[in-house]
Protein backbone atom coordinates (compact mmCIF):
# COMPACT_ATOMS: atom_id res chain seq x y z
CA UNK A 1 0.00 0.00 0.00
CA UNK A 2 2.80 2.39 0.89
CA UNK A 3 4.57 1.76 -2.44
CA UNK A 4 1.33 2.55 -4.29
CA UNK A 5 1.02 5.85 -2.41
CA UNK A 6 4.59 6.75 -3.31
CA UNK A 7 3.94 5.99 -6.99
CA UNK A 8 0.79 8.11 -6.94
CA UNK A 9 2.73 10.99 -5.34
CA UNK A 10 5.49 10.70 -7.92
CA UNK A 11 2.96 10.64 -10.75
CA UNK A 12 1.08 13.67 -9.39
CA UNK A 13 4.31 15.52 -8.83
CA UNK A 14 5.39 14.92 -12.42
CA UNK A 15 1.98 15.99 -13.70
CA UNK A 16 1.96 19.17 -11.61
CA UNK A 17 5.48 20.12 -12.56
CA UNK A 18 4.92 19.55 -16.28
CA UNK A 19 4.63 22.75 -18.25
CA UNK A 20 1.01 23.30 -19.17
CA UNK A 21 0.34 24.94 -22.48
CA UNK A 22 -3.44 25.10 -22.38
CA UNK A 23 -4.92 28.33 -23.76
CA UNK A 24 -6.73 30.31 -21.08
CA UNK A 25 -5.19 28.40 -18.18
CA UNK A 26 -2.90 30.50 -16.05
CA UNK A 27 -1.49 30.31 -12.55
CA UNK A 28 -4.66 31.87 -11.14
CA UNK A 29 -6.84 28.96 -12.29
CA UNK A 30 -4.34 26.37 -11.16
CA UNK A 31 -4.27 27.99 -7.71
CA UNK A 32 -8.07 28.41 -7.57
CA UNK A 33 -8.77 24.70 -8.06
CA UNK A 34 -6.62 24.15 -4.96
CA UNK A 35 -8.50 26.78 -2.95
CA UNK A 36 -5.66 29.30 -3.22
CA UNK A 37 -5.07 32.53 -5.03
CA UNK A 38 -1.99 34.07 -6.50
CA UNK A 39 -1.40 37.77 -6.73
CA UNK A 40 0.94 40.62 -7.41
CA UNK A 41 1.56 43.98 -5.77
CA UNK A 42 0.70 46.82 -8.09
CA UNK A 43 -0.64 50.33 -8.57
CA UNK A 44 -2.99 51.79 -11.15
CA UNK A 45 -0.17 53.93 -12.51
CA UNK A 46 1.89 50.79 -13.20
CA UNK A 47 -0.93 49.07 -15.09
CA UNK A 48 -1.85 52.14 -17.16
CA UNK A 49 1.74 53.21 -17.82
CA UNK A 50 2.00 54.14 -21.51
CA UNK A 51 5.68 53.23 -21.86
CA UNK A 52 6.79 50.00 -23.48
CA UNK A 53 7.62 48.64 -20.02
CA UNK A 54 4.24 49.77 -18.70
CA UNK A 55 2.29 48.06 -21.46
CA UNK A 56 4.20 44.81 -20.88
CA UNK A 57 3.69 45.08 -17.11
CA UNK A 58 -0.01 45.85 -17.53
CA UNK A 59 -0.45 42.86 -19.82
CA UNK A 60 1.05 40.54 -17.20
CA UNK A 61 -0.75 42.07 -14.19
CA UNK A 62 -4.15 41.91 -15.90
CA UNK A 63 -3.60 38.43 -17.36
CA UNK A 64 -5.00 35.16 -16.08
CA UNK A 65 -1.75 34.53 -14.20
CA UNK A 66 -2.97 36.53 -11.18
CA UNK A 67 -6.27 36.36 -9.34
CA UNK A 68 -5.56 39.14 -6.85
CA UNK A 69 -3.76 42.42 -6.50
CA UNK A 70 -2.26 44.04 -3.41
CA UNK A 71 -1.91 47.80 -3.42
CA UNK A 72 1.64 49.03 -3.03
CA UNK A 73 1.32 52.50 -1.49
CA UNK A 74 -2.04 53.97 -2.45
CA UNK A 75 -3.71 53.04 0.84
CA UNK A 76 -0.84 54.09 3.07
CA UNK A 77 -1.32 56.98 5.44
CA UNK A 78 0.79 59.46 3.45
CA UNK A 79 -1.50 59.01 0.44
CA UNK A 80 -4.89 58.71 2.10
CA UNK A 81 -4.35 61.63 4.53
CA UNK A 82 -1.59 63.85 3.15
CA UNK A 83 -2.59 66.65 5.53
CA UNK A 84 -4.43 66.38 8.86
CA UNK A 85 -8.15 65.95 8.13
CA UNK A 86 -7.69 65.99 4.34
CA UNK A 87 -8.43 62.59 2.86
CA UNK A 88 -7.68 61.35 -0.64
CA UNK A 89 -8.78 57.89 -1.72
CA UNK A 90 -8.84 58.62 -5.45
CA UNK A 91 -5.58 56.78 -6.31
CA UNK A 92 -6.77 53.67 -4.46
CA UNK A 93 -10.23 53.89 -6.03
CA UNK A 94 -8.63 53.85 -9.48
CA UNK A 95 -6.85 50.58 -8.62
CA UNK A 96 -10.02 49.05 -7.15
CA UNK A 97 -11.97 50.04 -10.28
CA UNK A 98 -9.37 48.34 -12.48
CA UNK A 99 -9.39 45.26 -10.24
CA UNK A 100 -13.14 44.97 -10.62
CA UNK A 101 -12.89 45.49 -14.38
CA UNK A 102 -10.37 42.65 -14.68
CA UNK A 103 -12.04 40.35 -12.14
CA UNK A 104 -9.21 40.57 -9.59
CA UNK A 105 -9.62 40.35 -5.83
CA UNK A 106 -7.97 43.06 -3.76
CA UNK A 107 -5.88 42.36 -0.72
CA UNK A 108 -4.87 44.95 1.82
CA UNK A 109 -1.35 45.94 2.70
CA UNK A 110 0.28 47.60 5.67
CA UNK A 111 -1.20 51.03 6.37
CA UNK A 112 2.09 52.66 7.16
CA UNK A 113 5.77 52.26 7.75
CA UNK A 114 8.43 54.46 9.28
CA UNK A 115 9.44 55.41 5.74
CA UNK A 116 6.02 56.25 4.29
CA UNK A 117 4.21 58.69 6.54
CA UNK A 118 2.78 62.16 5.90
CA UNK A 119 5.20 65.07 6.12
CA UNK A 120 2.88 66.66 8.69
CA UNK A 121 3.27 63.75 11.12
CA UNK A 122 5.58 63.93 14.07
CA UNK A 123 9.04 62.59 13.40
CA UNK A 124 8.67 60.66 16.69
CA UNK A 125 5.80 58.52 15.39
CA UNK A 126 6.84 54.94 14.77
CA UNK A 127 4.46 52.72 12.84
Amino acid sequence: MRAANVLVCIGLSALCSAQLDIPGVGLALLAEVRGKYIGTATEESNINNATEWGRAYGEIATSNEFSSWTNENMLKWETTEPEPGVFNFEPAEKLFTLAKEYGKKMRGHTLGTYVRKPRCSSSNIML
